[in-house]
C-alpha cells in the first residue's frame, strides 16, 4: 500500500476522523484497537494493534504442537494475516492477509467445521492470492475471543483423507481458549 496524507482538523474533544477509504483499505472497523506513536519530528502515527502478534513466538509453538499431534496443518491469525503456521505450509500463509470469508467467520465468534462434503458448509478460502484456493478436504476454524472481542482463528485443516475434522474441533478449541488466556496476561 502506498504512503497517504490527508489533512484533518481535531474536533473540540480531541478527536479525529479516518475517512471511509482509507478505513475500508486497511480494514478498521468499529472498535478496531490502534496504537498511537509519537515521533521527534512532531509526527504521530496510528497503527493497527494485534494482540496476537504481541505472542507470535507462542502462536508459532501452539500451531507446531498442535500439528504434530493432529498430523493436519495448522495457521493462527489475527484480525488481518496469518502470524504462525506449521513449518510444512510456511511459503504458502505464513504473513499473508486473511480472506473476507475468514474474517467473516472470525467476527461471528463460533466454533465451525467445513466441508467439501455434500452435507457440510463448503470450504473457505484462508489468504489472500491463495494457489489452491478450495482444495481443502475439510477445515476447522474457531475464533480466539479476548474480554469478548474476536481477535484472531486457529485454523486446522487438511487437503487429505485420513484425519477426521470432528476430532481435531476439540483440540483447535482448546488451542484457541489458551490463546486468549495469554493474551489477557
Amino acid at each position: 500500500m502506498k504512503a497517504t496524507g490527508i489533512v484533518r482538523r481535531i474536533d473540540d474533544l480531541g478527536r479525529i476522523v479516518i475517512p471511509k477509504e482509507i478505513r475500508r483499505t486497511m480494514r478498521i472497523n468499529e472498535g478496531t484497537p490502534l496504537e498511537i506513536f509519537t515521533d521527534t519530528d512532531n509526527s504521530v502515527t496510528l497503527k493497527k494493534y494485534s494482540p496476537v502478534m504481541e505472542i507470535r513466538t507462542i502462536a508459532e509453538e501452539y500451531a507446531s504442537g498442535l500439528s504434530d499431534v493432529l498430523g493436519c496443518t495448522v495457521l493462527i491469525s489475527d484480525s488481518d494475516t496469518m502470524v504462525a503456521v506449521n513449518h510444512g505450509s510456511r511459503k504458502d500463509y505464513y504473513d499473508k492477509g486473511i480472506t473476507t470469508a475468514l474474517a467473516k467467520a472470525i467476527w461471528d465468534k463460533k466454533p465451525v467445521i467445513l466441508s467439501s462434503g455434500q452435507a457440510k458448509a463448503s470450504t473457505i478460502p484462508l489468504v489472500e492470492d491463495e494457489a489452491t484456493p478450495l482444495d481443502y478436504l475439510w477445515q476447522c476454524l474457531c475464533p480466539i475471543v479476548a474480554q469478548g472481542d474476536p481477535i484472531g482463528c486457529v485454523v486446522a485443516f487438511s487437503k487429505t483423507v485420513g484425519v477426521q475434522e470432528e476430532s481435531t474441533l476439540c483440540a483447535v478449541k482448546l488451542t484457541a481458549a489458551l490463546m486468549a488466556k495469554h493474551i489477557m496476561m
